[in-house]
């Protein structure tokens, strides 16, 4: 198998995957990831990425059916291309989360 990626289901080494790495799942990973890629200025799809740009454009987050006001749960259809993207840059977006938290130089004490 001569492609690599990362991926959070049952394509391991040991499922005959040898080159594909697990993407660290914690919580609010998902939350986390789309706000990742919500602060780039574009995101570029090439064309002949049909469907990949129409999962992109039906993406949204789940709203109230009687009030119809957008509620901070994301739908889970229409996401595995966006997935995909989170899995891709997810050891970028974790070195930029790191260090902004170097960056602020926040004192530690040990309770003293």
């Amino acid at each position: 198998m001569k492609w690599s990626g990362r991926q959070d289901s049952n394509l391991r080494p040991q499922n005959g995957y040898p080159k594909i790495i697990s993407v660290t799942k914690r919580k609010d990973s998902v939350e986390d990831g789309i706000a990742f890629l919500r602060s780039f200025e574009v995101i570029i799809i090439h064309p002949r990425c049909v469907h990949t740009a129409q999962e992109f454009h039906l993406y949204s987050y789940k709203s109230d059916r009687i009030s119809g006001d957008i509620l901070p749960d994301l739908e889970e259809r229409n996401d595995h291309a966006v997935d995909a993207c989170r899995y891709a840059t997810a050891d970028v977006m974790y070195q930029r989360m790191l260090r902004a938290l170097r960056s602020r130089r926040v004192p530690f004490s040990m309770g003293r």
